[in-house]
């Protein structure tokens, strides 16, 4: 799978098959499509980089992994990229050793786990959730070495995961922004400085395509060590956080309301429109973050899970506007956004949502109660 950057617009298309001379529209929607995709470029869309907060080298972040955080020291999104490990630290070949190289690469004992399982567990539980890469599990930072190169990788190759999603996510539910790690507070003044003595390839050498989907280093990998060898400089440190924004209705924005709305077919019940749907990941699975960790479930179970928290959410709303509570205000203008047409009174539309009663859905997983 190639990428490849060209005026501000972000292609994918599969090896050996033609690009089209010129990109399509903006304005057309973005879809997968088997030969290609064109899109808006994900450097302005999915990227946030008016921020300048800093990490400490070999500092300890001030959080554990729990519902809401997760620690990554690698950064292979999907299980494509995950490298043939053997348990001895040396790499299986695809050529000498194929049956051996098949069984490494398709989950047997692999001990690394794609981020793509993390981040479709933060967005099926619906509460926000940020993805460290470049912290160990102990919380130490470490820091990944990136160039701007390996920044364009970064953000091509989790746009690609991203679509491959079913559905595929939308900018605004996932963000992401490169912080700076230094050895003191001081460097973060030369930091800027440091990172210009770098010699960074012209355009036409940044606009080449990336190789996707595989665990061969793709040339811009190549690139950077070359220019670390020959100019012995290393490329600045950055923690890379993965922004996966709140869906269940108390934590959501306009933008992604607006983002949501855009997901749920409008022949859907009034409860499944105010509900957020189950994502499945590129490799066919369906996990929930529970706790510091992910579970998987059924497409089925998860929608179910989905709609009974938000049932529960319009409940307990509707009893604060029952009881003339203040806090019914400030509800009222989250559920506001909710609505699928402005012109539909909110009340009306809620009470219908919770009258709906659904049919049960069974649970396949053991460590869950049979019934939901």
């Amino acid at each position: 799978m190639f990428s490849n950057i060209r005026n501000n617009e972000i292609e994918l298309f599969l090896t050996g098959l033609p690009v089209p001379p010129l990109p399509l529209t903006p304005s057309i929607p973005c879809s997968y499509i088997p030969t290609f995709i064109l899109c808006k470029s994900a450097l302005e869309k999915r990227a946030i980089w008016d921020e300048m907060t800093y990490y400490i080298k070999n500092s300890f972040v001030p959080v554990d992994e729990d519902q809401n955080w997760e620690f990554k020291g690698h950064r292979n999104f999907s299980s494509d990229e995950i490298p043939a490990w053997r348990h001895d630290g040396t790499k299986a070949c695809p050529i000498r050793n194929p049956k051996e190289f098949a069984k490494l690469t398709n989950g047997v004992n692999r001990t690394r786990q794609p981020i793509s399982r993390n981040i479709n567990g933060f967005l099926n539980s619906g509460k926000h959730g940020t993805i460290l890469i470049g912290v160990l599990d102990t919380g130490k930072v470490e820091g990944i070495p990136m160039s701007s190169l390996q920044k364009d990788h970064l953000l091509v190759n989790l746009e690609d995961c991203l679509r491959r999603f079913r559905p595929s996510v939308p900018h605004d539910l996932v963000k992401v922004a490169f912080i700076p790690v230094v050895n003191n507070v001081s460097e973060l003044l030369s930091f800027d400085a440091e990172q210009a003595k770098i010699c960074e390839p012209t355009n036409d050498i940044r606009f080449q395509p990336h190789f996707l989907r595989t665990s061969s280093l793709c040339w811009c990998e190549v690139f950077s060590m070359k220019r670390q060898r020959q100019f012995g400089l290393t490329p600045p440190l950055y923690v890379i956080e993965i922004r996966i924004a709140g869906l269940h209705p108390s934590q959501r924005t306009p933008e992604v309301s607006k983002a949501i709305a855009g997901l749920i077919p409008a022949t859907a019940s009034p409860l499944e429109q105010l509900s957020w749907p189950a994502f499945i990941n590129e490799d066919n699975g369906a996990f929930v973050r529970v706790f510091a960790s992910v579970v998987k479930y059924t497409k089925e179970e998860i929608t179910k899970f989905n709609n009974i928290q938000t049932q529960t959410f319009i409940k307990d709303s509707l009893k604060l506007m029952r009881a003339g509570d203040e806090k019914w205000e400030v509800e009222k203008e989250k559920l506001q956004l909710l609505l699928p047409d402005s012109k539909v009174d909110l009340v009306t539309f809620l009470e219908e949502a919770i009258r709906i009663q659904e049919k049960p859905v069974y649970s396949t997983n053991p460590i869950l109660p049979r019934k939901l």
